[in-house]
């Protein structure tokens, strides 16, 4: 996936987390600008949640 991005001109930072729910909070921070295991329904929820809290 890097090469691919590379070769279109992306620079992809691989970052790992321990659990689900710290990608969104880093996403929601904008400290990462896309979540690649992460599709919006799931996503949506987790806004909807936090926003509630």
């Amino acid at each position: 996936m890097k090469s691919v991005a590379a070769k279109n001109g992306l620079n992809i930072k691989i970052v790992e987390f321990a659990d689900y729910v710290q990608p969104n909070a880093a996403l929601a921070r904008g400290d990462l600008d896309a979540n690649s295991y992460q599709h919006d329904p799931y996503l949506q929820a987790q806004v909807k949640t936090a926003a509630t809290s």
